[in-house]
């Protein structure tokens, strides 16, 4: 937008050796799923499955059991596009998007989103980038589920991602979203910041709709205009500006994330060009629209706590998986003395890992503060906070699992480093919301189904599990049933997990054909 403050960066973070965004391009592509389900031990039961070649950013060949990168959302059926612009309707949408959505993703002006608001209702949607924004706002809100916290998903729940249940209306959503398809073709050849806050929007509708690739795409798009801006334009909206900073954020991170999972083409946004790129604390202007002062003062103050959180835990995100993927480059299955070597050289670096992760919580404020699984989250911050941190625990202790799983250390420190990577596992998947939709939501599957199959792995291994570990998997076999009607993609998940199923429980009589019989009986 035009109306972008500027501010000079603060001189506490402005030094030059802060290096506070490093990179390290490709670590946690490392570790993302598809590694994990190409490691030994699941050959035989992945075996009949049927493996999809493709390309990584390097170039290099690859293969994936799961159906994430190739599959796309398909166009609105029908032509007729029944959308509201009354203003009654309009304003309420904006103030939903507001509440439920801008919090999490604070790219916007709210004074001048009111003026588009207003353009919009009395004009009627016009094929230019502020009619745009307008509808992917509307489209976003209209998707965009009320937070409820909640518990595992029951064997019989019977409910599905196409029968809302957080005062969404899907079909109105799509209406929204096809319109602003048809004018944010604008967006890709203008150099402005509206141009990537209609990309950037656009991205995140694509994730609300558990479409990854099509996020993947806009995101990679705004980072590209972002990058342009900031290389040629001398007061583009930079890092520095409350908003300026937050899009090229919102940008980074999400770009970053989808990378994370599917490598398949270098991000557009490096780091930014100083160190000091935190988005700056709000101002009074952003906060006030329809005489909430004080709650939108709240909102807005969370808001950027919850950035600045984000920002600390990609730090420790990316040291921990440059040290895990450092070890799984070294690590041969076929040289156990090797593999304890390492070990031993990375048991200390674990342990100092997980206190900064520990350390991280500890110093979250208030309301981003979060309880131990399976205890529910008061509110999303609390939940998007939560999940990072456990998945993270549980990369610290991987090479450990990974060590006992296959037979490579039996030492007590990876007996007992494992185990806590299988707690840290289960805590994870006890964390997770089954049936809210998020910007996050398809990562977060992807998420859940590396705790499973690390859980699978080690079941067989004569190692402690955590109890429950089973009906935990069960949980989030079910919520994967419950987004597969949304996301068709999700049916190759289904197959992987009751292919780990058939081959890790074929001895135990206790849970033999559980999963395969309770997903026949969810999907009929």
């Amino acid at each position: 937008m035009n109306e972008l403050d500027h501010h000079p960066y603060p001189e506490l973070l402005s030094s030059p050796t802060s290096n506070l965004w490093e990179l390290h391009t490709g670590a946690e592509s490392r570790v993302r799923l598809d590694t994990i389900l190409q490691w030994p031990v699941f050959e035989e039961p992945l075996a009949k499955l049927p493996r999809s070649a493709f390309l990584t950013f390097k170039k290099e060949q690859d293969y994936t059991y799961l159906g994430d990168m190739f599959s796309t959302l398909l166009p609105l059926q029908d032509p007729f596009l029944d959308f509201s612009t009354e203003h009654s309707v309009v304003e309420e949408l904006v103030d939903r998007f507001f509440v439920l959505v801008h919090v999490k993703n604070p790219i916007l002006d709210r004074d001048v989103v009111k003026h588009y608001c207003a353009e919009f209702c009395q004009h009627g949607p016009k094929f230019d980038l502020n009619s745009c924004l307008m509808l992917l706002i509307c489209a976003i809100a209209s998707i965009a589920p009320e937070y409820r916290p909640s518990g595992p998903l029951t064997p019989d729940h019977g409910l599905s991602r196409l029968r809302p249940i957080g005062g969404e209306n899907l079909s109105m959503g799509s209406c929204y979203f096809a319109a602003a398809e048809q004018r944010i073709g604008a967006a890709m050849t203008q150099h402005t910041s509206l141009a990537v806050q209609c990309l950037c929007l656009a991205g995140i509708y694509h994730m609300y709709k558990v479409n990854p690739m099509g996020g993947h795409a806009m995101f990679h798009q705004a980072g590209y205009i972002m990058q342009m801006l900031a290389s040629t334009t001398p007061d583009a909206p930079d890092e520095s500006s409350r908003i300026g900073s937050s899009l090229y954020w919102a940008c980074f991170k999400s770009e970053r994330e989808i990378f994370a999972e599917l490598p398949i083409a270098i991000p557009a946004l490096g780091r930014p060009t100083q160190a000091s790129s935190f988005p700056l604390p709000p101002k009074e202007r952003f906060m006030s629209w329809g005489g909430s002062n004080d709650l939108w003062a709240r909102a807005e103050q969370d808001s950027w706590y919850f950035f600045l959180s984000e920002i600390a835990m990609r730090r420790i995100i990316d040291k921990v998986a440059e040290d895990v993927g450092a070890f799984f480059a070294k690590t041969s299955t076929s040289d156990p003395t090797m593999v304890q070597e390492l070990l031993d050289e990375f048991t200390p670096m674990a342990f100092e890992l997980e206190r900064q992760a520990t350390a991280w919580r500890e110093h979250l404020p208030p309301r981003i503060r979060f309880p131990d699984p399976p205890t529910p989250v008061d509110n999303e911050w609390m939940l998007y906070s939560r999940q990072p941190f456990y998945r993270t625990l549980e990369l610290i202790h991987r090479p450990f699992v990974f060590a006992h799983v296959h037979g490579l250390s039996s030492t007590f420190t990876t007996r007992e480093n494992a185990k806590k990577g299988l707690t840290y596992a289960q805590q994870y998947l006890q964390g997770c919301h089954p049936t809210h939709a998020h910007h996050g939501r398809a990562l977060q599957l992807r998420n859940e189904f590396k705790m499973i199959a690390i859980l699978f792995a080690a079941s067989r291994t004569g190692l402690d599990m955590p109890f429950g570990w089973y009906e935990s998997i069960r949980a989030a076999v079910r919520s994967l049933c419950y987004w597969l009607p949304a996301a068709p993609f999700l049916q190759s998940y289904v197959n992987a997990a009751v292919a780990l199923d058939s081959y890790f429980t074929q001895s135990d009589t206790n849970y033999m054909g559980c999963l395969d019989q309770e997903i026949r009986a969810l999907v009929r």
